[in-house]
């Protein structure tokens, strides 16, 4: 084990291209890789789209039939290990919305509760955004386009009300997710690309038609030159937080690097998505710490839960604590009634007593039907209570 200086050769971009169809999402994100490496992979889940593209780019393709973020995790893993210089995820969306993604296992979970029907799906789309981040390669996304509304409220008969507003368009995928590219654009049905959000100060703003391999140059000259800026060194600590305290320690960091003016206002909320992100992913949702308490088996397990709970209290707000305290409080209930009541045992002594019959109870277990066969009485026949009762006086009849 050895520590090694950090350099920017050793950094690898992400690129996020989203766009309603047509607007050449997969031609632009392959003459994009083209100038940033030889070697291309394209994971393709738009039933063989990148293909019709072969006799003008060379690249290798995975056609990708299931959805799953697992299948995403492992079809990222592959490339890696191939030694791809680019790989191109062609596209994002399905993850999401596709046959096996996110949304479809929600919707098909056997558990209808709303809260433990996304807790496998979440984690499954938490390892592929760890999978995209984290390859030693770049990775160039695409992904399809929604419209994106805003809830405002405005003034209607002299009262406020409010009402959704559409603002513009966005991925089609987990809110956040942009936040986990250097690089993210639009493209438009002119096939005119606009950068939306951006770490590199170069491509802030940039609009241009038929985008192509200079782009990619480009931005692979900002990947590998230059000094680490601080909007980077703050993303990373947040991404690589694996405490709430850490990601609490990282946000002070924020106000004093943006009054030095390191950090622009974009930036400065581009670091308050990364964090909420961050910090969702961490912490336990509300949903599943009030399913445990629902599924304890003990009072035992009830005290465990209220530990945690007092230990993280300050990753919850007052309200999310009491909804806690109150799933706590059914459960104990259930289990005081559900006890049976204890009994008044004798308190024990150190010689054990022996029966009558011989039975050491400290010794081995009853036989009770042979106890049972030898106290029951026997109802003797006339001539046998004579007997019995011979020269005897005063027996009455």
């Amino acid at each position: 084990m050895q520590f090694k200086r950090a350099t920017k050769e050793q950094s690898y971009g992400r690129i996020a291209l989203f766009g309603p169809s047509g607007s050449g999402k997969t031609y632009t994100a392959l003459r994009i890789a083209s100038g940033m490496g030889r070697k291309i992979a394209v994971i393709d889940t738009e039933r063989g789209s990148a293909s019709k593209y072969a006799d003008k780019f060379s690249f290798d393709v995975l056609n990708l039939d299931k959805h799953s973020p697992l299948d995403y995790v492992e079809a990222i893993q592959c490339a890696e290990e191939a030694g791809y210089d680019v790989v191109i995820i062609d596209s994002l969306s399905h993850a999401w919305m596709g046959t096996g993604g996110v949304m479809e296992q929600v919707d098909n979970a056997s558990d209808k509760n709303k809260f433990t029907a996304w807790k496998d799906p979440s984690s499954q789309h938490k390892k592929l955004i760890n999978a995209m981040v984290g390859c030693a390669m770049h990775v160039i996304a695409t992904m399809r386009s929604k419209t994106k509304y805003e809830v405002v409220t405005v003034e209607k008969n002299g009262r406020n009300v409010t009402k959704p507003e559409k603002i513009g368009l966005a991925p089609e995928q987990r809110e956040g997710m942009d936040y986990e590219f250097d690089l993210l654009a639009l493209l438009n049905q002119k096939h005119v690309m606009t950068v939306d959000k951006t770490r590199c100060d170069e491509f802030d703003g940039f609009e241009a038609e038929k985008v192509g391999e200079e782009f990619g140059k480009k931005f692979l000259a900002w990947v590998r030159g230059g000094v680490r800026t601080e909007f980077i060194e703050l993303s990373d600590a947040f991404r690589n937080s694996i405490t709430i305290k850490e990601v609490m320690d990282i946000r002070a960091r924020i106000k004093p690097a943006f009054d030095a003016g390191k950090l622009t206002k974009s930036q400065v909320e581009q670091l308050a998505g990364i964090r909420e992100t961050v910090t969702n992913a961490l912490r336990k949702s509300v949903g599943e710490i009030i399913n445990d308490y629902h599924e304890a088996k003990s009072l035992e397990e009830i005290r465990n839960l209220d530990a945690w709970l007092t230990e993280h209290k300050d990753d919850y707000t007052a309200d999310e604590r009491q909804k806690c305290h109150i799933a706590a409080s059914t459960r104990t209930k259930i289990l005081n009634t559900s006890s049976e009541p204890s009994l008044p045992f004798p308190k024990a002594t150190e010689q054990p007593t022996v029966f009558d019959n011989g039975f050491d109870p400290a010794s081995e277990e009853p036989d009770h039907t042979a106890n049972l066969a030898m106290t029951e009485p026997k109802i003797p026949s006339d001539a046998e209570f004579k007997e019995m009762t011979k020269g005897e006086s005063n027996v009455p009849l």
